[in-house]
């Protein structure tokens, strides 16, 4: 009778032990999901967000303003009776920033000289 005290107090025992542990580990994974849960809600607002921004620019696209800006900017169109007119540089007039910089009273005689 002794033995089967025992053996019932080991298995109720293991038991407590078995669910306590399960527990603890459910607890984890309900906290990382949450976590999980968490951040792809930020990222689902941040893709709102730019969705929006696209959108927005897509409706600007789709303007007479927007279409005149793109073909006079990169096609080099203009209006009726309008002189369109280009400057190219030479390859001695283009100056970096550090060149710039470096010599700035002799690039500013070099843009006189010209």
């Amino acid at each position: 009778m002794n033995k089967k005290i025992n053996l019932l107090k080991i298995a109720i025992l293991i038991l407590t032990v078995y669910f306590f542990v399960e527990s603890v580990l459910n607890a984890f994974y309900l906290a990382n999901n949450f976590a999980t849960l968490e951040r792809k809600k930020q990222e689902l607002k941040n893709l709102k967000q730019e969705q929006q921004e696209l959108l927005k620019k897509i409706e600007y696209a789709k303007t007479a303003e927007f279409v005149e800006k793109y073909a006079r900017e990169n096609l080099g169109l203009g209006k009726p009776n309008e002189t369109i007119i280009y400057f190219k540089l030479s390859e001695n007039n283009k100056y970096s920033n550090q060149n710039f910089s470096k010599n700035f009273f002799e690039n500013l005689l070099n843009l006189f000289k010209n």
